[in-house]
């Protein structure tokens, strides 16, 4: 809230509410929502949002009856001005793929797992149904929960592997931002520089990538083993 006073027009601002959310049936009526909605609003000390996410069932399970609930919610906080755009974030790839083929006129944006060294699939991909229908996309899980920096000797050396990452994953044109997980000063201006730079790869740098991609799947964490079903989207 004061980080945004006097310039909310210049941000753009993303907002999610947990664990009050979807993921308990608790909150998956139109009603509970707009409560929940509306507490964060007064939270953040904002009149509006520009995309209200739900964090939704992870693995996907949710029913039509859920959905149509969250497209009441959607459509009541658009109509109140209070929520530019609307989605969901989950890791069930099945799931966002049938919001974005039947719903896409209210789940514009989807967040899912996106990592260096996720592919899309040559048929029957998820990024089919979001680029046909225009979805925002928000990949998560970039450097693979800083798997893709376990053994890396120099600062210069990680901060080179972060910004190939993000310029690899920005040059998918249906990837509309990654989300990294950033710690310090110099990790934000590390990103704000990769972003300046090229999007496409020499051959060298792809095969550097490439490789780097294969020692973070190597290295993921036991809690972190479920990115590999990430690895072909």
């Amino acid at each position: 809230g004061p980080a945004l006073k006097g310039r909310r027009d210049k941000m753009y601002m993303g907002f999610a509410m947990w664990p009050e959310c979807p993921r308990n049936k608790k909150w998956c009526t139109a009603e509970q929502l707009l409560k929940t909605f509306e507490e964060g609003l007064k939270l953040a000390q904002v009149d509006y949002v520009d995309v209200w996410r739900l964090v939704a069932s992870t693995p996907g399970r949710h029913s039509e009856a859920d959905e149509l609930e969250f497209i009441k919610a959607f459509e009541t906080a658009k109509k109140q001005g209070k929520a530019r755009f609307t989605g969901v974030s989950s890791h069930g790839r099945k799931w966002i793929k049938r919001l974005a083929e039947n719903y896409s006129e209210h789940y514009q944006v989807m967040l899912f797992p996106y990592t260096v060294a996720s592919k899309e699939l040559p048929k029957d991909s998820m990024f089919d149904a979001i680029r046909k229908h225009d979805i925002g996309t928000f990949g998560i899980k970039p450097f693979g929960s800083n798997s893709l920096f376990k053994g890396v000797k120099t600062p210069e050396e990680k901060s080179k592997r972060a910004r190939l990452t993000i310029r690899n994953i920005l040059g998918n044109p249906a990837i509309t931002a990654p989300i990294p997980g950033l710690a310090c000063v110099e990790e934000v201006d590390n990103m704000a520089l990769a972003i300046k730079e090229s999007r496409k790869l020499t051959t060298a740098e792809a095969e550097e990538l490439r490789i780097a991609g294969q020692e973070m799947m190597a290295n993921l964490p036991q809690e972190y083993q479920w990115l590999k079903d990430w690895q072909y989207v």
